[in-house]
């Protein structure tokens, strides 16, 4: 079996690591050989970057979409290999989150540029968890830690974005298959990853 690529996207307390990670615990109880991930990942530059959205370290913008690209590359490599090996990769984010997070700073023709002549890999399906920046920041309100982006108007700005990004930024105008989920505060996770993994069985029962 050829492997997949699935990465999961929104704004901040939208739910993705949650549902990544109920994602894989559900395909492994089904004996399907999956891998998790996540960018930025946990690689040396990636834990430069989570520094840096924290606040422990200090970097110029363009210094910073760069970073976030650098990372990438070195996370294509491993997925490159992952979909070699016919995995199933669940990934916490992907290239989406820098298109449209330093937006704030950085202009998308200049994010879309440096993308551009990498080696990229498209996912084969990315689920866009779209919720209201009023129920997001009542689960923003529980975390112990914050980083940069902690903020209503920027996350208001952000999900604008989200929803834009497939038609404005050259890049992401190749994504292979987007679905949006809505979600909010009244519904389980368990409703969730079930809307998750009804798309997700549907791409994996193509191949």
């Amino acid at each position: 079996m050829k492997g997949k690529y699935i990465a999961l996207e929104g704004i901040d307390g939208s739910g993705t690591t949650t549902a990544t990670l109920k994602i894989v615990q559900f395909l492994k109880n089904q004996n399907k050989s999956v891998v998790q991930t996540c960018e930025p990942s946990h690689g040396p530059i990636g834990l430069l970057i989570r520094s840096i959205l924290i606040g422990k370290t200090h970097v110029s913008n363009d210094s910073l979409a760069n970073l976030f690209l650098a990372d990438r590359l070195d996370h294509m490599t491993k997925i490159k290999l992952w979909l070699e090996e016919g995995k199933i990769i669940i990934s916490d984010r992907c290239y989406w989150s820098s298109l449209v997070y330093q937006q704030e700073d950085t202009s998308l023709e200049y994010l879309d540029l440096i993308h551009k002549h990498k080696a990229l890999i498209q996912p084969d399906l990315v689920i866009l968890l779209s919720i209201s920046t009023i129920d997001t920041f009542e689960r923003l309100k529980k975390r112990e830690s914050h980083d940069m982006f902690d903020n209503v108007e920027i996350q208001k700005r952000i999900s604008n974005r989200y929803h834009e990004i497939h038609i404005k930024s050259e890049i992401a105008r190749n994504a292979k298959h987007v679905i949006i989920i809505p979600v909010n505060n009244l519904m389980t996770i368990e409703i969730t990853l079930l809307t998750c993994m009804s798309f997700i069985n549907n791409l994996l029962q193509k191949e």
